[in-house]
C-alpha cells in the first residue's frame, strides 16, 4: 500500500515539475499527512545511525530551500520519503533520486540552456528503481 500511495505520489508531481517546474502545495500538503500517517500507525524498524543520517539530508535539503536553490514541493517530497521508508530505504531514494536528477540535469543543461532542473521526475524514477531491485516492495 506504501508503495503505490508513494508512486502515485511521485508520478503526479514528477509530471508536474516537468510540465511547470513546480509542484503543486495541495500535493504535498495532502501527502505528507497521509505519510505520517502511515509512520504512525505502521512504523518501520530503522537503525538510528541511518535516521540520523536521513535526519541530516532534510537539514541539508531545507537549508537549500532557504537559499533558494531548491524548491519546496522538492523538499517536501524527500520528508514525505522520509515518512514513508526505513530511514536506510529513504537515504538511499534520496540519494539516488540525487544522481538521476544530476543526469536530468546535464541533459537538460545541454539541449535546452536552461538551469531549471526538475528533481521530482528523478524521485519517481528512482522509487521505481527500488521496486525492481528489491522485487517488489520499497
Amino acid at each position: 500500500m506504501r508503495e503505490v500511495f508513494l508512486l502515485a505520489i511521485l508520478f503526479a508531481a514528477a509530471v508536474s515539475d516537468i510540465r511547470s517546474r513546480t509542484v503543486p502545495n495541495v500535493l504535498a500538503a495532502a501527502s505528507l499527512p497521509i505519510g505520517l500517517a502511515f509512520s504512525i500507525l505502521a512504523p518501520q524498524k530503522s537503525d538510528p545511525y541511518f535516521t540520523t543520517c536521513l535526519l541530516a539530508v532534510l537539514l541539508f535539503l531545507l537549508l537549500f530551500w532557504s537559499r533558494g536553490k531548491l524548491g519546496g514541493g522538492d523538499v517536501k517530497l524527500a520528508i514525505l520519503v522520509a515518512f514513508l521508508q526505513p530511514a536506510k530505504d529513504g537515504l538511499w531514494l534520496i540519494a539516488v533520486s540525487g544522481l538521476i536528477s544530476l543526469t536530468i540535469g546535464i541533459l537538460v543543461l545541454v539541449t535546452r540552456k536552461s538551469t531549471e532542473i526538475p528533481l521530482a521526475p528523478g524521485m519517481f524514477l528512482a522509487a521505481v528503481l527500488r521496486i525492481i531491485i528489491k522485487g517488489g516492495t520499497i
